[in-house]
């Protein structure tokens, strides 16, 4: 059975203890929200597990916020199991720890898989946290292992310095500590640093 609905803004609230496992999200307070979905129009697909919202797509549950302008959600037998975010761009957030700041996807497609607790994100991708940054054609972030793969744009003309990888990270910072002597240490780190890494070419 396939339903479609229409609304100038169209509010669904789903329990998200039902649909999301309870090992999805970090903060102890997330998996007890309602997932709250706010579109233009819906198109909801029991037989095939598919919902596909769209039209200004705002998707929230406790810390979690998706932003595009169309989001599929599928669904499994144990709940969702995949949810894709298309925009220009798209973008994801989420506090993965209660003491922590947020974690920022960008991309023009923004691929989240529950299960795996993995992010793919597709064309101009950009990966924020914690005031460190990567981007490039394509990033897959791991966040159950905490790893991050950046990707080039293959198809750039030669010598296209946009289309390579850039990471940005931040030094930790140091606390003063005094040689002895009684003279501060110089090896206190600077303010920031800027790299590019190495970029892959092997597109998975």
């Amino acid at each position: 059975m396939t339903r479609t609905r229409s609304t100038s803004l169209m509010s669904l609230v789903i329990a998200g203890a039902i649909l999301v496992p309870a090992s999805l999200w970090a903060l102890p307070d997330d998996q007890q929200q309602p997932i709250r979905i706010q579109s233009n129009s819906a198109e909801i697909d029991d037989n095939k597990g598919v919902s596909i919202y769209r039209g200004n797509v705002n998707v929230l549950q406790g810390s979690i916020k998706v932003l595009a302008d169309t989001v599929t959600v599928h669904n499994g037998a144990n709940g969702i199991t995949k949810v894709v975010a298309v925009g220009a761009p798209a973008h994801y957030q989420q506090q993965r720890e209660t003491d922590s700041t947020v974690t920022n996807a960008y991309g023009n497609i923004v691929e989240y898989r529950i299960i795996d607790q993995f992010i793919r994100i597709h064309k101009n991708a950009k990966l924020e946290e914690d005031g460190n940054s990567f981007s490039g054609e394509r990033i897959d972030y791991d966040m159950k292992h905490r790893t991050v793969k950046a990707y080039s744009d293959t198809n750039a003309p030669s010598g296209d310095k946009s289309s390579r990888v850039e990471i940005i990270i931040q030094p930790k910072a140091v606390t003063d500590t005094k040689e002895p002597g009684g003279e501060a240490s110089d090896d206190a780190a600077p303010d920031s640093k800027e790299s590019n890494i190495q970029e892959s070419n092997n597109q998975e």
